[in-house]
C-alpha cells in the first residue's frame, strides 16, 4: 500500500485538530476504504465491508458539503418561524 491510512490514524488526527479542511478529512477516511479493498481480494469479508462502508460514507459526506439552502424571499429567520415583536 504505497499510502497508508487506517481509522485509528484518523481518529488521532481529529482528536489533535490535524485536519486543515472537511476534505483532508474525507480524503483520509476514503484512502482508508480504498486502501482496505486494495490489500484484500473482492470476496474477503473485510474487502466487501470497506465497499459498502465507502458507498455509505460518500452519500453521506457528499450531503454534509452541500450548501445550506438560503432562507426563501419572505421568510422570517426567528425561531419557529414566528415574527419578532416589534
Amino acid at each position: 500500500i504505497p499510502s497508508p491510512m487506517d481509522l485509528g490514524t484518523v481518529q488521532a488526527r481529529l482528536d489533535q485538530s490535524l485536519y486543515l479542511s472537511p476534505e483532508e478529512f474525507g480524503e483520509d477516511v476514503r484512502r482508508t476504504f480504498d486502501n482496505a479493498m486494495s490489500y484484500n481480494p473482492p470476496k474477503h469479508p473485510v474487502h466487501i465491508a470497506a465497499k459498502k462502508l465507502l458507498r455509505v460514507f460518500k452519500e453521506k459526506f457528499a450531503k454534509l458539503q452541500q450548501p445550506l439552502d438560503p432562507p426563501i424571499s419572505g421568510e422570517n429567520s426567528t425561531a419557529g418561524g414566528m415574527e419578532a415583536p416589534t
